[in-house]
């Protein structure tokens, strides 16, 4: 219970930076990533939102290859996608 309000907590805080802090603040790849997870966004969407962060998902890479195929199977359970990272030694 306490891990999922802590969770729940940070989310506020991240979300709060990016508003806040508008073109200044960068999130990482994961944390957009995550944002687009928690949305349920399709990979359309999902790419744009990385794209205004200057991020992108890529196939050269193990972590956006499983987010992608996740995605676009639709995919949204996080310990699911956190199992086949974990698989692959990737994280979230």
């Amino acid at each position: 219970m306490f891990q999922m309000l802590y969770k729940g907590l940070q989310w506020k805080k991240t979300f709060s930076k990016i508003k806040c802090k508008g073109d200044t603040y960068r999130p990482s790849k994961q944390t957009a990533v995550a944002f687009a997870i928690a949305l349920k966004l399709d990979l359309e969407e999902t790419q744009d939102l990385l794209a205004s962060a200057g991020l992108t998902l890529s196939y050269s890479f193990t972590f956006d290859k499983i987010i992608m195929y996740f995605i676009q199977k639709e995919i949204y359970n996080i310990f699911e996608i956190n199992e086949a990272l974990f698989e692959f030694d990737q994280v979230l």
